[in-house]
């Protein structure tokens, strides 16, 4: 768990006890360890719920569709086990309407891994995810990589972070087109749709290139002699201070695309690597490999 659980234990347990009595059919059947030890799991996920998300406002996202009421302070730990559950299984549904959102629309530009994790993961997931007596369980490998760190998450909540930060890149890539965005994973990687790669941050790497130099997004790749413009403007830069113009640049991107603030946040993230892959670049002489041609 991410959090120390405030209940202690010996409140939990009588919890734990009536959940095994219905996963059991309330015939008194004994259960194994194992199947003890994930009920406890099952109990504890939905208390976290309840703690991170009952004492304020539910996710966004999720609050859209479905409002619970605040939790209150002294709540036993039986009913912040019933709050948080009913936490997961709302956050379920968004996940399921945010998924249905994004299908007619959806693009992966023949990456693989995008591909699988989109039309047969999250269909997947939210088949056989049990919200009651395992909701601690991912179920999937997230193999598309992401910039947002949800290591710490599992379950319904990181499967849901994970498809929000893909939704935001869908809406980030669609600014320029699919045959713009699959011409540059072209140049990037002749064999590219095999590639467990960011899609966003190869174009945003070159968007970068582009407005640094001032040049129309229409006038695909650099040339030398712009790598070396680009070069003695960085030159002395640190990574801060070209991560820094990176933040502004893309502030300004956003802003001109309708200025979705959770977008812009989820960019930002991304921000850093490029920014050390640029300085390097300067360094080493080699922007020529940073900037695609």
């Amino acid at each position: 768990m991410s959090r120390k659980i405030r209940y202690q234990e010996k409140e939990l347990i009588p919890v734990v006890a009536k959940l095994a009595e219905k996963y059991t059919g309330y015939e008194h059947t004994s259960i194994t360890y194992e199947k003890a030890q994930d009920l406890m799991g099952a109990v504890l996920y939905c208390v976290e719920e309840y703690e991170k998300y009952g004492q304020g406002s539910v996710d966004e996202a999720v609050s859209r569709e479905r409002v619970l009421p605040k939790a209150c302070e002294g709540i036993a730990a039986a009913q912040a086990y019933e709050t948080g559950r009913k936490l997961v299984l709302a956050r379920v549904e968004g996940l399921r309407i945010l998924y249905n959102r994004m299908v007619p629309g959806f693009r992966d530009y023949g990456v693989i891994c995008l591909q699988h994790i989109f039309y047969k993961g999250i269909p997947e997931f939210l088949r056989r995810y049990d919200a009651v007596y395992l909701p601690q369980d991912t179920l999937l490998t997230l193999d598309y990589p992401i910039w947002k760190d949800i290591r710490r998450l599992s379950g319904i909540d990181a499967v849901y972070e994970y498809l929000e930060c893909i939704a935001w890149e869908q809406e980030f890539l669609s600014w320029f087109g699919e045959t713009y965005v699959a011409g540059l994973l072209r140049a990037y990687d002749g064999n590219y749709e095999e590639l467990p790669v960011n899609i966003s941050e190869i174009v945003l790497q070159d968007i970068l290139g582009h407005l640094l130099l001032h040049k129309p997004l229409e006038e695909k790749g650099f040339g030398k002699e712009e790598c070396v413009t680009a070069e003695k403007l960085l030159c002395g830069k640190t990574t801060e201070e070209i991560a820094g113009y990176g933040e502004n640049a893309v502030g300004s991107l956003v802003c001109q695309f309708g200025g979705n603030q959770q977008l812009l946040d989820y960019l930002k993230c991304g921000i850093l690597n490029i920014a050390v892959r640029i300085r390097n670049g300067v360094e080493n002489h080699c922007l020529d490999k940073v900037f695609l041609r």
